[in-house]
């Protein structure tokens, strides 16, 4: 640790930066045996109204807690104006005036991520569109079944579970650093990265129809999506499946 006021970082107690003046400009505070133990991956705010702590687990999360000790007031009905949206036809849809359109949505995950955009391809397939699901081999059967066009981009899902499940941090445990998980896990993201691409023009593997999307829609671990779209200069719609908890409060 830097021991000068002007430095960036933690400044230590007093017999602490002594001791390092005596050892030099830096100095491991775990090996000093003193009251002053400084825990850095433990951080804590209190206030009147909101106490707050965050710790860095050993595998890499950060938890964050609050404690909100005081009832936040509404806010009011006038807390923020109105945004206009722009690009938004607000009657054509009423009247079914609109273009049709290829869509290839992109989805990486399990069945219950897969299932919303089977629903969602159903309506956009009755309103005229042409849909072409790009996901794991896996739902094959299932997206055939629901009536919509299929591409498979490769990837096991039950492997990407089993990852997420082993390391639900930002940094890989052990195991898989020494067991040979993320490289395995660095070709899975490289062949469902250029599935996503080939699925932007491969014809349909069954009809041998040609394909070539006006527009993607994708959920956001497909990665994929967002050089596919800037390449091909089309739109791209990100969307998330899962279940949110809207706030009330500005916490």
């Amino acid at each position: 640790m830097r021991q000068d006021d002007d430095a960036d970082g933690p400044i230590l107690p007093k017999p602490l930066a002594e001791h390092a003046e005596e050892e030099g400009h830096y100095v491991d505070i775990h090996t000093i045996d003193n009251p002053h133990f400084t825990d850095y991956s433990h951080y804590q705010s209190v206030g009147e109204g909101l106490a707050s702590t965050a710790t860095l687990d050993e595998d890499g999360r950060i938890v964050v807690s609050f404690d909100l000790q005081k009832k936040l007031p509404d806010l009011h009905e006038d807390h923020a104006p109105e945004v206009d949206e722009f690009a938004v036809d607000t009657e054509a849809w009423k009247t079914r005036n609109v273009p049709k359109l290829s869509i290839v949505i992109m989805i990486v995950g399990s069945r219950g991520d897969v299932q919303p955009y089977v629903a969602l391809g159903k309506r956009l397939l009755q309103d005229g569109h042409r849909v072409r699901i790009a996901t794991h081999d896996t739902f094959r059967k299932f997206v055939r079944s629901a009536g919509l066009e299929f591409h498979n981009i490769g990837g096991d899902p039950q492997q990407l579970m089993s990852y997420m499940v082993k390391n639900p941090g930002l940094i890989p445990g052990i195991e898989s650093m020494t067991n040979g998980d993320i490289g395995r896990k660095r070709d899975m993201l490289r062949e469902m990265i250029n599935g996503c691409w080939r699925a932007c023009y491969e014809p349909d593997d069954e009809t041998g129809q040609a394909f070539a999307p006006d527009v993607i829609i994708s959920n956001p671990p497909a990665f994929g999506h967002v050089h596919c779209a800037e390449a091909l200069g089309i739109p791209l719609q990100l969307s998330f499946s899962a279940l949110m908890l809207i706030c009330r409060f500005a916490c």
